[in-house]
């Protein structure tokens, strides 16, 4: 893959060290947007197996159109809407992966943020919050203090306690039921190399990284970890050849891992107050990496080789957005929205839907 990608570099004489090129590449934001709305308005036949992923799929598109600026039509507004309404469980209040299949902490998280991505009162009123406060507290883990559960006997990690932790944050229904034991549970599952793993004494990785650093700051414990272990955790995911980010020790670089681990630097900085115009890690190759290894005509791919989809466009964009400056290539306006490092949705969307739900009240 070193290989692939260096020679991917030297086609434009790019060396991602001293920022040197002869020939610049841009974000093809046109192409990228045609493609993550052609994702929203009917799916490529490969994909239209995965029926119980339908929330994450409308999400992962709104996202990506988002962060490139581009307005969402009322027309598809309203077909997302009526969508996400029909994967409501009607026995529990929480989403499902799809219309008549069981309730489930993941879409129930990614309907939530696909409608923070639609920003609309439509959108926000066909969530029932009593419903999925109470299916968040019978997710918590009979066993393990402060552990979910996906579903009903489902699987329980990292991922499942950020799924409930931020929608109960944004919906305004994180009360002590939510949080008992969560704080002490994620501090169990940091590791001595810093990083966090599924489970207490797992392996460090990424994405629970993340939803470890995340959860802790929605529930005000960033305290409880060593943040700057962490942190430097995270700034050692950095590849030196590469420029990307790869989720742990000896794995290959993933420009999803621009989001994961650089949306955790971004937390991080917040939390130790290390100013944001101070660069702890390389922009530059970062958007080399991401715009030369893994842009394809339409859509962004994980590593050269592979076919572009919607999972990794979305996060590749997301993570960008953290890291514009300094450009790679000066001639190259990447212009991307502003995203709330926390939700993974706009900013200013997830500050209006925060405030729409405190304005509710409790439930």
């Amino acid at each position: 893959m070193q290989t692939k990608v260096e020679n991917l570099y030297k086609i434009i004489d790019l060396d991602i060290h001293n920022g040197t090129y002869n020939n610049f590449v841009i974000l093809d934001k046109d192409s990228h947007c045609e493609f993550s709305f052609g994702g929203l308005l009917r799916l490529p036949r490969g994909l239209t197996s995965l029926c119980s992923g339908q929330p994450w799929l409308v999400y992962w598109n709104l996202n990506s159109l988002n962060i490139m600026k581009m307005p969402i039509p009322e027309e598809v507004s309203s077909q997302v809407i009526a969508l996400l309404s029909e994967c409501i469980c009607p026995y529990t209040g929480a989403f499902c992966g799809g219309p008549s299949q069981d309730p489930h902490l993941a879409p129930t998280y990614a309907s939530v943020a696909a409608l923070i991505s639609l920003n609309s009162a439509k959108g926000y009123s066909i969530i029932n919050r009593k419903g999925i406060h109470d299916f968040i507290v019978s997710m918590k883990h009979k066993t393990v203090p402060g552990a979910f559960t996906m579903h009903t006997d489902g699987e329980s990690d990292m991922r499942s306690v950020y799924c409930a932790i931020c929608v109960a944050s944004v919906l305004n229904i994180l009360d002590d039921a939510v949080t008992k034991d969560v704080s002490y549970h994620i501090a169990n599952c940091q590791n001595y190399d810093g990083g966090f793993s599924a489970e207490p004494n797992g392996e460090s990785h990424g994405g629970y990284t993340f939803c470890a650093v995340a959860s802790l700051i929605m529930l005000e414990k960033a305290s409880l970890v060593d943040c700057e272990r962490a942190l430097e955790w995270c700034l050692m995911r950095q590849m030196d050849i590469e420029g990307g980010f790869n989720g742990r020790p000896n794995k290959l670089v993933d420009s999803c891992y621009t989001f994961w681990i650089g949306a955790a630097i971004v937390m991080l900085k917040d939390v130790l107050n290390i100013p944001k115009e101070v660069q702890i890690c390389s922009s530059e190759a970062l958007q080399a990496y991401v715009m030369v290894a893994c842009q394809s005509p339409m859509g962004l791919f994980d590593k050269p080789g592979s076919s572009p989809d919607y999972y990794h466009t979305a996060y590749s964009l997301g993570g960008l957005s953290f890291f514009q400056e300094p450009k790679m290539f000066k001639e190259s306006i990447l212009d991307l929205a502003d995203i709330d490092p926390l939700v993974n949705a706009l900013k200013k969307n997830v500050e209006d839907a925060r405030k729409y739900f405190i304005e509710l009240g409790p439930i």
